[in-house]
């Protein structure tokens, strides 16, 4: 049966439900410096602070460096590779903006029902000054939490962002039919993978799955993400790893079987192809990590919203959009099927001679 790509959506809550706003500084150090592709139905922006970031937006690849910005809009498939890169990145939810009677609300509407995109690209040197001060007030204003008028700041400075955007014409009609087509077979590639990741993936298994021919896989993740099926399957094997060593309680071989790889030799080799570490110097860093920096680097979910008045709930509550495409880190069946026999094939799974 083929994924439901519409209810893998991402786990993670950015903000709460009273200010769905949520900054983020990356670093080197930070645990998703590189950054797998994925998806969510908020806006996101990213802006440049240092080095430079490839980054493949719904397929379509830039090179940003130093003050550059871009946009991420609902929806967008995204991944990124920095290069000694720094940059701050918001993350919020257009619904929040939308307002009784007001006109702004024709822009948010087209855009949260994906009637229109935001460019995704704003170069520094192409982009008017007003645009880049609003985003930079808007990023500093996100990193007051203590400050009471917070919340007021990064409203205004939202809503004019916006406007600049509109005023200035950096808006673009949805994919076109073909783009938006293999769009879609990327995602539901990935929803597969997601969910059978501990198996044996074969070629095969994928181009039934999109019906189309083997070749065209490889191509569509060449295209769409920059990489092959196996360079994808393998570096969210090791993400996964990763995420399993910060666990005290998790040794390298459990993580090694829980993962499928039956050969903790080469469990080794292609984690340190991907990190550039053994997972056991990995797990060694963790361990001397203070237990609460360990629990930071682990993104635990918010704190439950504050309550509100019933009326006042009302108030903020707006129509939902109808269902759209989500995250690609979704939890990963505990328990495969075994699959039926079935004759030699490719497979991308723990076989030594495909690491190469």
């Amino acid at each position: 049966m083929a994924p439901n790509v519409s209810s893998l959506r991402e786990k993670r809550a950015h903000g709460t439900e009273i200010f769905p706003f949520a900054y983020y500084f990356v670093n080197p150090q930070h645990e998703r410096y590189i950054m797998l592709p994925h998806w969510h139905k908020e806006l996101e922006l990213a802006r440049i602070l240092e080095g430079s970031l490839d980054i493949t937006i719904d397929g379509r690849h830039y090179h940003g460096q130093r003050g550059d910005i871009f946009c991420i809009n609902s929806g967008s498939l995204h991944s990124a590779q920095p290069h000694n890169c720094v940059y701050e990145d918001l993350v919020f939810d257009l619904q929040f903006l939308l307002r009784e009677r007001t006109i702004s609300n024709g822009l948010l509407y087209s855009l949260i029902y994906d009637q229109k995109h935001i460019c995704p690209y704003l170069p520094a040197a192409h982009t008017e000054e007003q645009l880049q001060q609003s985003v930079a007030l808007l990023m500093e204003a996100m990193q007051k939490p203590a400050d009471p008028s917070r919340a007021l700041l990064v409203t205004g400075y939202t809503y004019i962002f916006l406007g600049l955007i509109q005023k200035n014409t950096l808006l673009s009609d949805p994919l076109n039919a073909e783009h938006g087509s293999r769009l879609s077979k990327i995602k539901l590639a990935l929803s597969y993978i997601h969910k059978k990741y501990k198996q044996e993936i074969s070629l095969q298994d994928l181009a039934d799955l999109l019906e189309v021919k083997e070749p065209s896989v490889v191509h569509i993740f060449k295209e769409m993400l920059g990489t092959t099926p196996l360079n994808y399957i393998n570096s969210y094997r090791v993400l996964t790893a990763k995420e399993m060593l910060k666990d005290p309680h998790n040794s390298v071989t459990k993580v090694s079987i829980e993962l499928g790889f039956s050969d903790l030799s080469y469990f080794t080799k292609v984690f340190k192809r991907y990190t550039g570490m053994t997972p056991r110097t990995y797990l060694k860093q963790q361990q001397q990590l203070p237990a609460e920096h360990r629990a930071e680097l682990s993104v635990p979910p918010p704190p439950p919203p504050q309550q509100l008045p019933a009326e006042h709930r009302a108030e903020l509550s707006v129509p939902q959009p109808p269902p759209q495409v989500l995250d690609v880190v979704p939890r990963a069946s505990r328990s495969p099927k075994n699959k039926a026999a079935s004759p030699p094939q490719k497979r991308y799974g723990q076989s030594k001679r495909l690491v190469s």
